[in-house]
């Protein structure tokens, strides 16, 4: 319930002599690690850090919390705030609106729409 690394998440990676590729270099031995709320589909690339092998690795969670005054959500059609709250609207792919799942969603239906088809990884419908 403190702040900097002694008061931090602690744990161990443990991996059998068997799973571990030698002939990789040391740069790309280890594990990616990603850390994300469990409301949200994470984009790995984005938000992951290397762990080396035999090594150790310190992470800052820096958490982000937006609010809008509730007169701002009367005064503005969703078109003017060119957002939408989350019981404005259900998203198709998503059970939890996040700023984050709707913009994964928003990519996917226009690339459906631009190319006709989506990325295996992509969501559709």
């Amino acid at each position: 319930m403190a702040a900097g690394a002694d008061s931090g998440l602690s744990f161990s990676i443990r991996v059998p002599l068997c799973h571990v590729d030698f002939e990789c270099t040391d740069a790309l031995q280890g594990h990616t690690v990603t850390l994300h709320s469990p409301t949200v589909v994470p984009w790995t690339r984005d938000r992951s850090f290397r762990v080396p092998l035999a090594g150790a690795t310190k992470a800052r969670v820096q958490p982000h919390q937006m609010a809008t005054d509730p007169a701002l959500r009367r005064k503005y059609s969703a078109a003017v705030r060119r957002c939408i709250f989350p019981e404005e609207r259900a998203l198709a792919f998503f059970a939890h609106y996040t700023q984050s799942n709707c913009e994964r969603e928003c990519l996917a239906n226009f690339t459906l729409a631009w190319c006709g088809c989506v990325p295996f990884f992509m969501h559709r419908k």
